[in-house]
């Protein structure tokens, strides 16, 4: 029976490594997985999503903790069926490069948006997903501006965002839902160059609970902003 649960743990843990590295088509880290040894649920402590080579900054978002209940069968069909999602996202890193690269471009989900609206087909491969309901949290948002010679400009925002969502039905409104929630109040387009627009404009058939998560249901003050 130990032998079972110890394979069963591995199987989900590689199940669900897989596809947060295909959601977002980066590299991750992984503080702690647990697998309930009874019922179809996983927690994750110490999530983070790294920036690809030619950023500086290592991380550019950190998940306090993740806690899905899914269906464990969908898990072996590649169309992920979780039931309850919580997402505490403690912080998301925005990095521009002296030669204007935005690291947020280089999510999967950002690229295969702006091949759709060039009108080209998309085939990255991304795991279908489904969640009926999204419990997402937030905290810090940072701005790392390196055209601003000869020192990086750094704003940084201490948000709250506690907003609860129904019916996601695939992967693009996932990630376009948390990247957008996350950095709406903080006016990134004019601070560092990010379009939020094709973001905000796939996560129209999500439905939240309460419209006061679209009236501004979060408070995100600018902290500092200084240069390094």
């Amino acid at each position: 029976m130990s032998a079972f649960f110890l394979a069963k743990d591995i199987i989900v843990k590689t199940i669900f490594e897989n596809t947060v590295e295909a959601l977002s088509g980066l590299g991750i880290s992984v503080k702690n997985i647990d697998v309930a040894i009874f019922k179809p649920a996983i927690r994750v402590d110490g999530l983070v999503i790294l920036n690809p080579a030619p950023f500086k900054e290592k991380v550019m978002a950190e998940i306090n903790q993740l806690y899905l209940d899914y269906d464990i069968v969908s898990g072996f069909k590649n169309d992920i069926h979780i039931r309850d999602m919580v997402l505490d996202v403690s912080l998301v890193g925005v990095v521009k490069t002296a030669n204007g690269q935005n690291n947020l471009n280089s999510l999967k989900v950002v690229k295969a948006l702006e091949n759709i609206d060039k009108g080209k087909k998309n085939s990255n491969g991304m795991p279908h997903i489904r969640i009926d309901r999204l419990h997402l949290k937030g905290g810090r948002v940072t701005y790392t501006d390196y055209t601003k010679a000869p020192y990086p400009a750094v704003s940084e925002f201490e948000c709250r965002v506690d907003e609860r969502y129904e019916n996601i039905t695939n992967p693009y409104e996932l990630v376009s839902l948390v990247v957008s929630r996350s950095l709406v109040k903080t006016s990134p387009s004019s601070m560092i160059g990010f379009d939020l627009a094709p973001l905000q404009g796939n996560i129209h058939g999500v439905v939240s609970q309460g419209m006061e998560a679209f009236k501004g249901a979060y408070e995100c003050l600018l902290k500092k902003t200084e240069a390094q």
